[in-house]
């Protein structure tokens, strides 16, 4: 690892976001195994903040033949242990399958996504990159095979609990959501569906499980692309237990329970 600028370079293997007390780099490490790299340099002088940080998983003896996505960050085991009320901020790197080679990296937030999976062990979040920390605008490739968008914002990584299909005995299928919603675009119904890729997903190293990577339909990035029509332009309203104005403002809201009534009262 080199600083062309300086400074001593600090390191963690962990995940963890690395500080002036972290270990000091003085010559090559060694990786035995699967291990996600974190690297920055800080300066001696005073007032000099510290570089940006470099974030490398190098997989050791792993293979998978579908794309892989590498979380790494302070809190994401934390997140995807159960605790949903917080945002951590976390670099993505995005692999190609059968050989690990890297596609995209971006640096953002990850939330809680999902209501049935996070009763269970393996949960689902989503993905937002942050241009604000001055890594990166957006995963730039073109991540679904029916799609030719190249530029994503935000991800759906999804955990595939369960469909609820029949809503109690019946038999709950991982693979039954997806299927559909990618018959309906290759059989050009012309909906908005969430497209969909099966990609395995790393936590700092660790290997977390199989999960889907989704297109993010709610999102005004989505409806800019495909429609031309940004969060300004249109009114965006969601349900689920409740309704609510994901963007639109309180106008939306009050149109919405609007049209409602009308609906209601109308034959």
């Amino acid at each position: 690892i080199t600083a062309p600028g300086g400074g001593d370079i600090r390191y963690t293997l962990d995940g963890t976001t690395p500080t002036a007390t972290s270990t000091l780099y003085a010559g090559p490490i060694n990786i035995a195994a699967t291990t996600a790299v974190r690297a920055a340099c800080f300066s001696a002088a005073p007032g000099v903040p510290s570089s940006f940080i470099e974030t490398n998983t190098y997989f050791i003896g792993v293979t998978h033949t579908v794309a892989v996505f590498s979380m790494v960050g302070d809190d994401m085991e934390t997140l995807l242990n159960g605790n949903g009320g917080i945002e951590p901020v976390s670099s993505l790197e995005y692999f190609g399958p059968n050989g690990g080679v890297l596609r995209a990296e971006a640096v953002g937030t990850s939330d809680e996504h999902g209501q049935d999976s996070w009763a269970y062990d393996q949960r689902g979040f989503d993905y937002v990159v942050r241009d604000q920390f001055g890594y990166n605008d957006a995963v730039h490739y073109p991540i679904f095979r029916t799609k030719d968008r190249d530029s994503y914002q935000r991800l759906i990584i999804k955990a595939c609990a369960g469909d609820n299909y029949e809503f109690g005995p019946g038999q709950p299928a991982h693979i039954r959501d997806p299927y559909v919603q990618a018959l309906s675009q290759v059989g050009e119904l012309k909906v908005d569906e969430r497209s969909y890729e099966a990609c395995v997903v790393y936590v700092n190293g660790q290997y977390w499980g199989v999960y889907d990577v989704r297109e993010k339909v709610d999102d005004n990035d989505f409806t800019e692309y495909y429609y031309g029509q940004d969060e300004y332009d249109i009114q965006m309203i969601k349900t689920w237990g409740g309704t609510w104005s994901e963007y639109g403002g309180a106008q939306a809201q009050t149109d919405w329970a609007s049209l409602l009534n009308y609906i209601n009262t109308n034959n």
